[in-house]
Formats: structure tokens, C-alpha cells, sequence
């Protein structure tokens, strides 16, 4: 065996070993889930937030799951939800025919605790950014 067999065959055996070796060390098999920081002191109470599952979840400070929302239409999910003072959830609601990577949604709804939509504004000229608030009056300011 020549010299030059050598180092190319040395090479090409340590280029596999080390692409084996970033497959097997280089990417984690524990992928976290849940609650994965929980500090003393926190305050009790809820979070509620919209998940890239499309859902809206309530979860307490433990990470348990309160509540869910599902999006109203299939393809469909909820975003920038907030609870509001009557125990219902405003939350946005983007399709899935929306423009990709766009901050924004088609339609802002008022959803119960049991899912059922009681109030909902659509517009299909203008699409609605992330911050939204419903006034004591009951009128929703949307941006």
C-alpha cells in the first residue's frame, strides 16, 4: 500500500468517526417537556398562552394543564390569548392560508370556558397585530 492509499483511506475512516461521533454526542435523546424551570416564590395563579399546537392552554405554576382551547376551524390556530375579567378568553385567530412568518391574524375571538365562541370580529382587509384589549365598556381596541 502506497502512502497517499494510506492517508485517504486515514481520511475518509476519520471523517466517518467523527460524523458518527456528532450523531451520537452531538444531538440530545432528551427532548424537555412540560414545566422545565420553577423557581421558589412564585406567585399562584395561571398562565395563559397560545401554543404552536394551535390550542390554548391555562396552565398552573406546577405546569398543569387548567384548561385547553382548540381553534374554531380546522387548519386554523389561536394566538395572543388573554383571559378577560367574565372568566372567557380573547384570543386572535390566524388561518392557515395566512401569510407565512407574519405576526398577525384574520379574526379575534371571545371564547367560554367550554369552547364555545359568544363574540368574534373578522377583517378581510386589514390584518389585525398581536396586541388587543377589551375596555370595561366592552368595546375590544385592536391594533
Amino acid at each position: 500500500m502506497d502512502l497517499r492509499a494510506f492517508i485517504r483511506g486515514l481520511a475518509v475512516g476519520s471523517a466517518i468517526l467523527l460524523a458518527a461521533t456528532i450523531v451520537t454526542f452531538g444531538h440530545s435523546t432528551i427532548v424537555p417537556a412540560g414545566l422545565t424551570i420553577s423557581k421558589p416564590g412564585v406567585q399562584p395563579g395561571y398562565l395563559i398562552f397560545g401554543a404552536p399546537d394551535g390550542h390554548a392552554y391555562a396552565i398552573d405554576v406546577k405546569g398543569n394543564v387548567a384548561n385547553q382551547w382548540s381553534a374554531p376551524e380546522t387548519g386554523s390556530e389561536l394566538q395572543y390569548a388573554r383571559p378577560l375579567a367574565n372568566g372567557n378568553l380573547l384570543a386572535q385567530v390566524r388561518s392557515a392560508k395566512s401569510v407565512a412568518g407574519a405576526a398577525g391574524a384574520d379574526s379575534v375571538i371571545e371564547i367560554t370556558q367550554d369552547g364555545r365562541i359568544v363574540w368574534k370580529y373578522s377583517d378581510s382587509t386589514r390584518f389585525l397585530h398581536h396586541d388587543m384589549e377589551r375596555r370595561s365598556n366592552g368595546n375590544t381596541l385592536l391594533v
